[in-house]
């Protein structure tokens, strides 16, 4: 086998006892793919010792979170806003419609002066 393909291989052979037997007849003779290999084993440590450390969250990252009001609070917030201002809203509507209703007729009352 080639260098090019034994290399690409040596990440899935990390482990030197899932190595088959031809990629280690290669290594054996082959110092460059050998030294590529222990590459990817000192990398796989490192990785692992990354496994056992938790990290420490910044200060004052839990009382952030706290403080954000929760969904319950925010639905309530909306719907005392909505009641507060029910009436503001009950005009936009009728305004609204009435702006509507007001260019439906008068698109018909052209469409049918030009008929």
């Amino acid at each position: 086998m080639k260098c090019a393909e034994i290399q690409a291989m040596l990440p899935a052979y990390v482990n030197p006892a899932d190595v088959p037997l031809n990629v280690r007849r290669h290594l054996v003779r082959c110092s460059a793919c050998r030294t590529e290999l222990a590459r990817y084993e000192q990398m796989a440590a490192s990785l692992a010792g990354l496994e056992s450390s938790a990290p420490e969250p910044p200060p004052g990252l839990r009382a952030a979170l706290v403080s954000i009001p929760s969904d319950a609070s925010r639905l309530e917030t909306v719907r005392s806003h909505v009641s507060r201002n029910r009436t503001t809203y009950a005009g936009l509507a009728v305004t609204a419609a009435g702006a509507v209703g007001a260019a439906v007729w008068r698109s018909r009352r052209h469409r049918l002066a030009t008929a």
